[in-house]
Parts: structure tokens; sequence; C-alpha cells
């Protein structure tokens, strides 16, 4: 099979796969929003940047190295794996310590236990991180699929039935619990490879000098995009923290999804690519494909916002649809930016990957700064703006690489932009 016959069959089972996941996990979601109250989902937006940060421990540097590299072996696989159970381990001690000062800053005392028993998903995400590396290397994505869903499924009804029996906050903490421990029993009980107890400083620093700077950005971005919540969560009730939010996870969802979908098969299917004319050309159809597909999604979303919370969440949940509606336009450049790093990653690009990183985590940060002081609603806004420079400096730095200029980039993408804002104005006059 070549490589167009592996990427076309990866990304037909990584849509299905990410459909099938989307349809449980909102369908959970819309159930728990309409059990629980949204105090509860604020309280757990408080702690959710610990989860960020465990998935991209696990999820960014070393085992992107593994991705990149050209027929890794078994001293590699192995080598990586220890790397990652050391992490998770020390990660985890470190946040046992610091949680009751964490449940201190928020004046919430539940969350002392909430921190500790919620990170023992860092512990559990790296048993099969490697696993996860190995299948997204060999370009498997059928596999994963297979492993994915039944993970989500178990999930979502350990937490609803938590939720009847009014555990509350617990019935979203084990449902990230339940996820991963069922998708890591799987890998284990259905992948031929096992770790060894080998390790290789070699292997160790060949991948760490390239993973580190990858890790490094990953966690910073998880930080950055979950300040918010801290900002929030200290200045504001939990109410408010739980209408934000829940704004903020449904905005993402779209482009969350697709962005993942683009991410796990572009990623392996550039890495194979050696001549950069082809890589542009290829890079070019996935971004024209990528901005045409969620710029309209975003676009409608923000016209029906108000009927389909009220008709899917409840009535208690409208305060949160202005929230929507504006976080919305920051969704549809965020996938822009996250597909853009693939070209670094590619191209032997850690370092410039996290200086992006923190250049861009610093603009936020000074938007977010300058803003909170105005309200809730001005912490928007400041997402919104951070989100659209981020775009254009990974396009441009991005771009550098092979050669299509930030110019080129807008040049492309213009038409796409233009015929979806006069449809959005048609249908808005409409509606009004």
């Amino acid at each position: 099979m070549n490589l167009r016959e592996k990427t076309i069959k990866g990304l037909t089972w990584m849509f299905s796969q990410q459909l099938v996941i989307q349809i449980i996990n909102i369908s959970v979601q819309i159930i728990l929003a309409r059990i629980l109250e949204p105090e509860i989902f604020g309280l757990i937006a408080m702690v959710f940047i610990l989860i960020s940060i465990g998935q991209n421990l696990m999820d960014a540097g070393m085992t992107s190295s593994i991705i990149r590299t050209n027929k890794p072996c078994e001293k590699d696989y192995s080598t990586v794996f220890i790397t990652n159970i050391f992490i998770s381990f020390i990660f985890y001690i470190i946040i046992f310590l610091f949680s009751p000062i964490i449940a201190d800053f928020y004046n919430q005392p539940i969350l002392d236990l909430v921190i500790k028993v919620l990170a023992l998903n860092f512990i559990i995400r790296s048993l099969s991180a490697v696993h996860l590396a190995k299948l997204t290397k060999e370009m498997n994505f059928k596999q994963i699929a297979k492993f994915q869903v039944p993970s989500y499924i178990f999930g979502g009804i350990v937490a609803i039935l938590l939720a009847l029996y009014d555990y509350k906050i617990w019935s979203l903490v084990f449902m990230h619990l339940v996820q991963s421990l069922v998708f890591t029993v799987q890998n284990w009980l259905f992948i031929k490879w096992k770790p060894s107890l080998f390790f290789s400083v070699e292997k160790f620093k060949y991948h760490f000098n390239f993973g580190y700077k990858i890790t490094f950005s990953s966690i910073l971005g998880a930080v950055f995009a979950n300040s918010f919540n801290v900002v929030i969560g200290k200045l504001f009730t939990p109410i408010q923290t739980g209408f934000f939010n829940h704004a903020n996870v449904y905005r993402l969802f779209p482009p969350g999804q697709l962005s993942s979908v683009v991410e796990k098969v572009v990623y392996p299917m550039f890495s194979e690519i050696k001549d950069r004319f082809l890589l542009l050309q290829n890079y070019k159809k996935i971004l024209k494909f990528l901005f045409a597909t969620i710029l309209p999604i975003m676009l409608l979303s923000i016209i029906i916002a108000e009927e389909l919370f009220l008709i899917v969440f409840g009535a208690k949940w409208l305060p949160a649809v202005p929230f929507f509606q504006i976080l919305a336009v920051a969704s549809i450049f965020k996938p822009i930016g996250m597909y853009s790093t693939n070209i670094l990653k590619v191209t032997n690009k850690p370092d410039l990957i996290l200086k992006f990183q923190i250049i861009s985590n610093l603009i936020g940060l000074v938007l977010l700064l300058g803003m909170f002081s105005f309200g809730i609603t001005y912490i928007a806004y400041s997402i919104v703006l951070s989100s659209i420079i981020t775009a254009l400096l990974h396009m441009w730095i991005s771009g550098k690489q092979i050669n299509y200029s930030l110019f080129l980039h807008i040049k492309d993408l213009f038409k796409i932009f233009i015929s979806g804002t006069l449809t959005f104005l048609i249908t808005i006059s409409i509606k009004i």
C-alpha cells in the first residue's frame, strides 16, 4: 500500500472514529449537563489544566520523536516507555504534594482530593502512550478506533451512573479515569508489542533532544489554554466558571475533533515526504480543506447557538450562549495554527516550535491581563484576538520552511473566508 492509499485509509478511519467518539461524547455531556449543576462543571474546569498537562506530557515530545524516526527499533520503544513512566510518577508526586495549595488558592477544599485522584490519569496514560505512538507510526488508525470507542462508552456509562446517584463532581473525575484505563487495558491485551526493561542512554538522548522542546511547548500551550479557567475560577464564582467553561468546551468540539484527525494522519504522512515541493503541495491542499470545513461549521454554530443550547442543554445553560458565540470565532482560526506546526516537526525545527509557543503565550497573556478587569466577556474577546494573531504567526513561521509566505497563505484562504462571511451575514439577516 503506497503513501497516498495509507493516507486516504487513515483519514477515513480517523474521521469515522472521531465521528463516533463525537456522538458518544456529546451524548454523555448532554445527559450530564441536564443532571448536574453548572457549578460542578465550574469546579472541574478549575483543575482541568492538570489533565491537559498530563496528556501533553505523554502525547507530545518523545512519542512524536518515535513517529518521525525512520524504522524505530525495540530500543527506541522501550527507552521511551520507561522514560514516560518515570516522568508520569514524578509529575504525580508533585501534583499530590501541591494539591492542598491549589485547593486553598480557589478556596474549594474538595479540590484537594479531586486533584489527587484525577492526577492518577497521568500514570494510566503513560502505560499506553508508546502503544499509541507505534500504531500511529504504522498508520494503523483502524486499531486505534477499535480501542478508543469502547473507552468512551464505558467512561460515559460510569459518569452517568455516578451522576444519577448524586456523586456530583466525582462523576466527571471517574469518567476521565475510566476512559484512560479501558483504553490502556485494551492496548496491553490486544497489541503484540510489550515493553522490555531495556534502557538505552543513546536512544534517550536522541529522542529527548527532539522531544523535550515539543513537550515543553505543548505544556506551555496547555497551561495557557486553561489559564482562562484559572483566572475566572479565582476571580468569579463557580457557576460563572461553569458557564464559561461549558461554552469553551463546546466551541472546541468541531475544530478540536477535526484538528485531531488531521494531526494524527498528516504528521506521519508528512514525515514520509522528502521532497519539499511535494510537501508544499500537500500542505496547501489540506490547509484549504481544513479552513473550508471549519469556517461554515462555526459560523452556523454562532447563528443557532441560543436555540441549540436551549434544546440540548436546557434553559439553565442559556447564560453560556454569549460566551459560546464569541469564542466560536476563535475556533475558526485555532485549527490552522495547530495544523501548521506539522511543518516545523517534519522539518526538524522543535526549537522554533518552542520559541513560537513562548511568544504566542506571551501575546495571549498580555491580552488577558489587559482585558480581565473589564469583565468575563472581555476575557472571551482576548481569546479571539490571541487565536487570530497566533494563527498568522504560525502560518508565517511554518511557511518559511517550505517557501510559502504569509501573503500566499492569506491569498489562498481569502476567497473561502469571503464566501463564508457573506453567507453568514445573509443568514443572520434573514434570521433577524
